[in-house]
C-alpha cells in the first residue's frame, strides 16, 4: 500500500524530468532579465546623452547626437565601403591582437600565478617584479616597444599581453593557494601524488578565480592593444581610426563617437567570450565530477 502511494504521488510531486525543465524555466527568466537590464541601461545611457546635449545646447562639432553617429555608419567612404564595414575591419585587426595578447597572457599568467602559490620563496621573488611591471604606464612602454620590435600586430599583441599579464597571475595564485588544509589532507590519506592533487584539486577549485581575472585580462587586452596602434606607424586597427578620427574631429565628429563605440563593443565581445568559455568549462567540469 505505502510503495503504491509513493508510486502515485511521486508524478506529483515531480522528478528528474520536471526538475530539468524548472532549471531551463529559471535560466530562461534569468536571461531574460539580464537582456532586459542591459536595454535598459542602453536606453539610459541614450537618454543620458540626448539630454545632456539639450542641457548644454552643444553644437555639432562637440556633441552630435546620437542618431546623427548612427546615421554616419552607413555613409559611404572614400573606397566605395560603408564606414561600418571600415570600421568593423578595423575591429578584426585589433580582435586579432588582443585575443594572441590574452592567450599568451594566459598561459604566461597561469604558469606565474602557479609558482607563486606553490612556493614561498619564488612567489616573494616574482611578486615584486609583477607588481613593478604594472605600475610603468602602458603608454609609456608601448611606443619604445614598437620602435625596437616594429610596429607589426605581433608587437601590438605582446603589449596587449603584457597589460593581460597582472589580473591572471594574481588570480590563479590567489585560486592555487586558496584551497583548504581538510581537502589537501584528504587527498593526502588517499595517497594522491603532488601532481594529482595540483591538477584534480588545486586547479578545479582555482578556476573561478582564474576566469574572474581572464574577465579583466579580456578588457585590459583591448586597451593594450589599442594603445599599442597609437604609436606613429601604425597602419590598421580600431587606434589608428581612433586617432586619425581625432584629427579630423572638427569636420566630422561622428568618426570618432562610432570609433569609440567600436571598441567599446569589442572590450564587451571580449569580455562575454571569457564568460562563454567560463560557462562550457565549469559545466562540463560539474559534469565531470558528478560521473
Amino acid at each position: 500500500m505505502s510503495a503504491r502511494v509513493t508510486s502515485q504521488a511521486s508524478p506529483s510531486l515531480g522528478g528528474p524530468g520536471r526538475l530539468a525543465v524548472l532549471l531551463r524555466s529559471e535560466r530562461l527568466r534569468s536571461w531574460s532579465a539580464r537582456i532586459g537590464l542591459i536595454l535598459i541601461l542602453i536606453a539610459l545611457f541614450l537618454g543620458g546623452w540626448e539630454f545632456l546635449k539639450w542641457v548644454t545646447d552643444s553644437p555639432r562639432t562637440t556633441l552630435p547626437h546620437f542618431h546623427e553617429v548612427f546615421d554616419y555608419l552607413f555613409d559611404i567612404d572614400s573606397q566605395g565601403n560603408t564606414q561600418w564595414l571600415a570600421i568593423g575591419r578595423q575591429l578584426e585587426v585589433t580582435f586579432i591582437e588582443a585575443v594572441t595578447g590574452l592567450a599568451v597572457a594566459t598561459v604566461a599568467g597561469f604558469a606565474a600565478g602557479t609558482l607563486m602559490a606553490l612556493s614561498r620563496w619564488t612567489g616573494r621573488g616574482i611578486m615584486p617584479f609583477v607588481i613593478g611591471a604594472q605600475t610603468v604606464p602602458i603608454v609609456a612602454i608601448a611606443p619604445a616597444l614598437v620602435i625596437w620590435l616594429g610596429t607589426g600586430w605581433e608587437t601590438k599583441a605582446l603589449i596587449a599581453g603584457f597589460l593581460a599579464f597582472f589580473p591572471i597571475a594574481v588570480a590563479t595564485a590567489r585560486g592555487i593557494g586558496d584551497i583548504s588544509q581538510d581537502s589537501l589532507d584528504l587527498m593526502a590519506s588517499y595517497g594522491a601524488s603532488p601532481t594529482r592533487v595540483f591538477f584534480k584539486l588545486r586547479v578545479p577549485g582555482a578556476l573561478p578565480y582564474i576566469f574572474t581575472g581572464l574577465e579583466v585580462a579580456a578588457a585590459f587586452s583591448v586597451i593594450g592593444a589599442i594603445v599599442a596602434e597609437l604609436p606613429v606607424g601604425s597602419q590598421e586597427g580600431i587606434g589608428v581610426k581612433i586617432l586619425t578620427s581625432q584629427q579630423y574631429f572638427s569636420l566630422e565628429p561622428e568618426s570618432l563617437f562610432a570609433s569609440i563605440g567600436g571598441a567599446c563593443l569589442l572590450g564587451g565581445a571580449m569580455v562575454s567570450m571569457v564568460r562563454i568559455v567560463q560557462l562550457i568549462v565549469l559545466r562540463g567540469h560539474r559534469g565531470e565530477t558528478i560521473s
